[in-house]
Formats: C-alpha cells, sequence, structure tokens
C-alpha cells in the first residue's frame, strides 16, 4: 500500500496517510470487518459520505470507497456491492481523521 486519501463528504481532502505504520494500522482496522445489511451506501441518497482512496498497485483494496461515521463502508461501483462494518469504528474514524 502506497498511499490512502481520505474526502469529506463535499470532497474535501482531509487526510492523506502516506507513513508506512499508520497505513498499516488503518488497513488492520479496514480489514477486520463483517458484512452488514444494516445498511446501503448510494452516493445519491446520502450527503454524509466520506470517500476513501486506497492508492497501490497490488492491492484489491485499490480504489475508492464509501465510507459513513457509523463504521459502514462499500466499494463505489455501478453495480449494487456489498455493504461492510468495521469492528473498532472509533478508532479507525479517528486515523482516517474523521
Amino acid at each position: 500500500m502506497v498511499e490512502i486519501r481520505v474526502f469529506d463528504p463535499e470532497f474535501n481532502v482531509i487526510k492523506v496517510i502516506t507513513e508506512k505504520d499508520e497505513v498499516a494500522r488503518v488497513l488492520a482496522l479496514w480489514e477486520v470487518a463483517e458484512e452488514s445489511s444494516e445498511i446501503s451506501l448510494h452516493p445519491l441518497e446520502s450527503r454524509d459520505l466520506y470517500k476513501v482512496d486506497f492508492y497501490s498497485e497490488s492491492s484489491p483494496l485499490s480504489g475508492r470507497w464509501l465510507y459513513v461515521e457509523s463504521g459502514h463502508y462499500q466499494r463505489l461501483s455501478k453495480s449494487r456491492m456489498e455493504t461492510f462494518k468495521v469492528k473498532k469504528v472509533s478508532e479507525l474514524n479517528e486515523r482516517l481523521g474523521i
């Protein structure tokens, strides 16, 4: 993983994470999640969506993800995607600058 960029709902950059150890901490929190049917994230239905971009040539996480403060996230796609929820919401929010 090379870089993580976090955008607020208005697309302002709120944090850029490039430090290797911090990237690893965010990834560890992000990947410990379970599938959730509590919520569906759709860019046109919610104004509280943060965007989290993972930049890497080799990671399956590469790309843009939609994220809300409740810890729910899903990959941005034209197709309907699974929604997940992280287990340590407040810790991830703090590391993402939310």
